[in-house]
This record gives structure tokens, C-alpha cells and sequence, in this order.
């Protein structure tokens, strides 16, 4: 009797049993034994990264924002607008691919687990400080960067509309996109058939994102919904700025998307799409869209001085009361002159300021030959004599009649302004006095000094 077993190896071993028997001998029975032998093969499960199968400079675009502040309306005090940018999908989409190497796949099909790319953007740390915000209508706001008058800080916001499988399309801040990204994965699961190891066609799809598949030769993975570059910026100031605020292509932040990778399921498609997707997080990306802002704030002026020139007159003095007096002293005798000067505007401006409470300021500088440093820090302005030579004479500018609180005169002394309704007025005091220390005022006639009186909205 022969039998034959097979052995791991594959090759035959041939056992001979051979029976002998005697006639006084008992019959000795045999149990057959039976010989199960689980064959199979086992594969680590493959994974591959997927190129972007689009240029760089194809969708590398400057995002320009162009401002013009005489187009937005302004009541006075804070500032808030928006511009919104359209910008069109690339010509093949966001669209990756695999050409070769796809191992010895033979004649079979095959089961793949992919994912979304991974979305990032990011303000640019150069020129968006994201740690000074503010928070307007639920909308947080980032400062810029400026070289300039701190006094009127200019503050932006950008959102990229984004595709979020389960959300669909929404706008999203830049700074939390990579966040919305990470929690919201696409997934999609699909079969390659192969022939000769290449890709003959792809079936049986299944995922909750979009995808144009194909696979003729080579896999083309495109994601439709994730071509959207729609943006919006926003802008706020907390303060209506007095002059004219330029930007010149300010580059404020980036938009970016990283490579897809897709797994073998090997059957069990959980695994493989976590795979994927752990591949797909930590791999390379490509800049997509660049922001820049450029223009200038310049607004319609809502607020107007009542009076644009204005002169004040003050009393005739003579030398024997100026003789010996102080640098900037009271001559006796002279009561100083009080002056108002007014600023209407459009609306309420209480209910215009919502960052000063209602709080208005005025500045004041000496001009041309009345501009002297030293004695601009004294609230004194150098006269001259009209028609007429007259030296050393100065008159001095004070925030009380008694002349105890000077009017710094370099621009730099803020005088409160009084608000009533939409009207805010600034008062102030003059008198004549020596300019020079230890030195008498000479010359007869009339004199004149001029300034600037500048208001700054809180």
C-alpha cells in the first residue's frame, strides 16, 4: 500500500507501508490519520503617494486687494469693509497621479483606500501680527505690521471658502483652516482592474468627496470640490485714519494643499483609508494661492471745522508791561484771550466712536517763522511785527485762563475737546509774553503768529 503527503516544499515523498500477516497473529487495526494542510500567501499592505498633477504656477496666484477708502461709507470712528475675490479653478482642477511602478500586479483587480489633501494656510509673520486681535461682529481680526502712526492701526481677516466633506462649502479663516481640515477627512475606496501590471480601468466607487477617476494606463485622481479659490478679506480700524494709509502688495498670507496617498485594503478598508490618511498628513504641499494687499485708505471726510481760518485778536499791550516780566508769563494787568474752535459732523459723533467714547483731541503747531522748537515745548509762538520790526515777542497758548497749563506746540499736546450731539469743540487761551528768557520784547506796531490746529478722532 503507497500513500503520498505533501510537505511545504511542494515535492512528493513517496511512503511504502507494507502489510505482513500470520494466521495466529490477531488483526490489529489501523486508523487512518488525516493530513490538513491551510495553504495561502500573505502581502504587506502597499501604500503610494500620489504627485499633484498640477503646476505650481498655475495656481500660485497673487490675490490682490485693491482699497479704495472714498468708496466705503464712514460716520466717523471705527471702520469696518470687506472685499470679496473670485478667482477661476486651475485648468485641470487639483488633480494627482501615478504612472508606474505599481509592482507585480499581473491580471487582477485590485481595492484602494484614499483620502482628501491635507489644506493649510497661514498669515505671514512679517506683516500680520495674529497675536494683537480684535473681535468685531464674532469675527476675530489680525493687526498689520506697519511702519507708521500707531495711533491708527489697521486691522485684516481672511477667509478661504473651503470644501469640508459633511459641511460642505464654507468660509474659513486662515488661521483655522488647517484645523477644519484635519477634522473633516474625505474618504474614497475603489478598485483597479490591471493588465500587465498597468491600470486598464477603475470601478466600483465609494466615499463621501468627489472623484473624477482614471486609469488607462496610469491613475488620475481629480477632487472637483476642492478647486474653489473664492476669498474674502476683511478690514477694520478702530479709528477713521486723518491722512492717507498705503499699501503697497503687502504679502499678508498663503494657501496651501499637500499630496494624496492611496493604500491597498488587503480587505480590510478601516486600516487602509487610516493608512492613507496618516500618509497623505505628513506629506509635502504645494502653495496654491498668495494673498497680497495693495491701495490706499483714503475716506470722505464726514467731519468739518467750522471755521477754516480763523483770527484771533488779542489786546494792545504796552513795553512797561512786558519789561522784566518771566519767559511766558502773564503780563498783569491782561486777561488772556479764550478762543473755540469747532468740528461738525454728520451724526451723533458720541454714537460714531464706539472705541474713545465720544472722546475727541486736538493738536496744535507752530507754523513757518513762529515755529521754534524750544519754545514750542513752552506753548510759545514767535511773533513778528506786521509792517513793522518787532523782536523777541512771543505769544504763549495755555489750556486755562490763568495761563498755568501750556500748549505744547509741536503738535504733540492733545486738547480734549467738549462733545455736544454732532459738535466738538476745543478751547483754548492767548496772551503776549516775552519769547526769550532774560530778555525784553522791543518794537512798536502790530504782530502776528500763526498755528495749526489738527483734530484726531479716537
Amino acid at each position: 500500500m503507497t500513500s503520498q503527503i505533501y510537505d511545504n516544499s511542494g515535492l512528493k515523498k513517496h511512503i511504502i507501508f507494507i502489510l505482513m500477516a500470520k494466521m495466529k497473529m490477531k488483526l490489529k487495526w489501523f486508523l487512518p490519520v488525516l493530513l490538513y494542510l491551510f495553504t495561502g500567501h500573505c502581502q504587506a499592505v502597499v501604500t503610494y503617494t500620489l504627485n499633484e498633477n498640477f503646476m505650481q504656477s498655475e495656481l500660485d496666484t497673487m490675490v490682490t486687494f485693491n482699497i479704495d477708502g472714498s468708496t466705503i461709507p464712514n460716520s466717523g470712528g471705527a471702520l469696518t469693509f470687506k472685499q470679496e475675490k473670485q478667482l477661476p479653478p486651475p485648468d485641470r482642477g487639483i488633480q494627482y497621479y501615478k504612472r508606474n511602478s505599481w509592482g507585480a500586479r499581473g491580471n487582477g483587480t485590485w481595492r484602494w483606500a484614499s483620502t482628501s489633501p491635507l489644506v493649510t494656510a497661514s498669515y505671514d509673520n512679517n506683516n500680520v501680527d495674529t497675536t494683537q486681535t480684535r473681535t468685531v461682529d464674532g469675527k476675530t481680526y489680525y493687526r498689520l505690521k506697519m511702519v507708521g502712526d500707531d495711533r491708527f492701526p489697521v486691522y485684516v481677516r481672511f477667509e478661504q471658502k473651503l470644501f469640508l466633506p459633511g459641511k460642505n462649502y464654507t468660509y474659513v479663516d486662515l488661521k483655522d483652516i488647517e484645523n477644519q481640515s484635519r477634522q473633516n477627512r474625505g474618504s474614497s475606496f475603489f478598485n483597479i482592474t490591471y493588465r500587465d501590471d498597468a491600470p486598464t480601468s477603475c470601478s466600483n466607487f465609494q466615499g463621501n468627496i468627489q472623484v473624477n477617476l482614471t486609469c488607462i494606463g496610469a491613475l488620475y485622481y481629480e477632487l472637483p470640490q476642492f478647486s474653489n479659490r473664492d476669498v474674502k478679506a476683511y478690514f477694520y480700524m478702530p479709528k477713521t485714519p486723518l491722512y492717507p494709509i498705503n499699501f503697497n502688495n503687502v504679502y499678508l498670507g498663503s494657501l496651501s494643499f499637500s499630496n494624496v496617498c492611496i493604500s491597498e485594503t488587503g480587505g480590510d478598508e478601516t486600516t487602509a483609508f487610516q493608512t492613507a490618511n496618516n500618509c497623505t498628513l505628513n506629506s509635502s504641499r504645494t502653495v496654491v494661492s498668495r494673498f497680497y494687499l495693495n491701495g490706499s485708505l483714503i475716506f470722505r471726510n464726514t467731519c468739518k471745522v467750522t471755521e477754516t481760518t480763523k483770527n484771533v485778536v488779542l489786546a494792545d499791550i504796552t513795553h512797561t508791561k512786558l519789561a522784566g516780566k518771566a519767559q511766558g508769563a502773564l503780563p498783569e494787568g491782561y486777561t488772556p484771550q479764550e478762543t473755540k474752535v469747532s468740528m461738525k459732523c454728520s451724526g451723533n459723533i458720541n454714537n460714531s466712536f464706539p472705541d474713545g467714547a465720544g472722546i475727541v483731541q486736538a493738536t496744535m503747531m507752530g507754523v513757518g517763522y513762529s515755529y521754534d522748537a524750544d519754545l514750542a515745548l513752552k506753548g510759545i509762538l514767535l511773533a513778528k511785527g506786521v509792517g513793522t520790526t518787532i523782536n523777541n515777542l512771543g505769544v504763549k497758548i495755555t489750556q486755562d485762563a490763568a495761563g498755568q497749563s501750556p500748549v505744547r506746540l509741536d503738535g504733540l499736546s492733545p486738547l480734549r475737546a467738549t462733545i455736544n450731539n454732532d459738535m466738538a469743540t476745543v478751547t483754548f487761551y492767548s496772551y503776549p509774553t516775552p519769547a526769550r528768557a532774560g530778555v525784553n520784547p522791543t518794537g512798536a506796531g502790530g504782530y502776528e503768529a500763526s498755528a495749526t490746529m489738527t483734530f484726531e478722532m479716537p
